[in-house]
This record gives structure tokens, sequence and C-alpha cells, in this order.
């Protein structure tokens, strides 16, 4: 449960990211470089005045880029407080280290039946699975595997064996 709410508010805090970025942009400037062709994006103040230095002869550079880069903060954040996309993102943040730590705590624990080792395997698959139907080594191999264990555990006891 803790993993499939944190791929459900993953998958709402990329459309909310899709839609905010719609509304207002990365939160980026193009910042141009002297002896360079093409222009830098930068995203901090930091970045401004690395790629910028100390140069007199760019303060004008330096100071336009930094209130471009404020005004394009400003949108996001505003655009973002209106579609609530940080919360969503610290939810889904919360809720992936929340199925994280039942995973681990479940990985800690020694099974003691077919279905334990299962419920183990299980987890494995949906948390390092990139898609369910993912045909990449191993991940068809432990599906055999869930699949057999699952099969074992609810076959009738014959006292015979399968191999």
């Amino acid at each position: 449960e803790a993993h499939q709410n944190a791929c459900r508010l993953g998958r709402q805090q990329q459309a909310l990211e899709r839609e905010l970025v719609s509304i207002a942009g990365f939160p980026t400037v193009e910042v141009r470089i002297p002896d360079r062709l093409e222009p830098i994006s930068v995203t901090t103040d930091a970045d401004i005045d690395r790629w910028l230095g100390r140069d007199d002869n760019l303060a004008m550079a330096r100071a336009s880029a930094r209130t471009a880069l404020a005004i394009r903060r400003r949108a996001w954040e505003a655009a973002d407080e209106r579609i609530g996309y940080s919360r969503i993102r610290q939810e889904e943040e919360a809720a992936t280290e929340e199925g994280e730590q039942i995973a681990e705590a479940l990985w800690d624990c020694p099974a003691r039946s077919l279905a334990g080792a299962a419920g183990k395997l299980h987890a494995a698959l949906i948390m390092g699975e990139t898609s369910e139907d993912c045909e990449e080594f191993p991940w068809p191999q432990l599906r055999s595997v869930l699949a057999d264990l699952v099969r074992l555990d609810s076959a009738p006891v014959t006292g015979i064996e399968a191999a």
C-alpha cells in the first residue's frame, strides 16, 4: 500500500510539474558569457556569479540576470502555491521513504513460510521493476520464481515432491 501510494503521488507530482512548467516555465534564465557562442542556463544567484564572475564590465549583466531570475522564481512560486506542486512532491517523498522503510523491515525478517518468502519477493519485484511487464533480465525470471512459490504454497499436500 505504501509503495502504491508513493507511485500514485509520483504520477500526481509529475502531472503538476508539467502544469507548473506550462504556467510559469522553469525558474531559470539564460546568460551570455564572454567568449562563448551559446548562452548558459542558470538557476541560482551563485550560478550567475560563477559564470559572470566579479568583472565590473559584467555588473549590468549580473544585475539583469538576477532580476530576471527573481521574477521567474516568483512566478514559479506563485503558480506552485496555486496548484500545490511542492506539497504533493513532499508527500510523495515521504510516502517513498515510508515504503522503503517498510520494505527494509520486511526484508530483514526471515520468512517462516512459502507465503512469507513470496511476499518478500513480491515486494522486491514491485519496488525494483521499471514496469510490470519488463522483459529484461532478471524480472521475468523473478516473476516466474514468485509464481512457483505461490503455486507451491497453494498446492495440496500429496507427499510427492516436485523438482
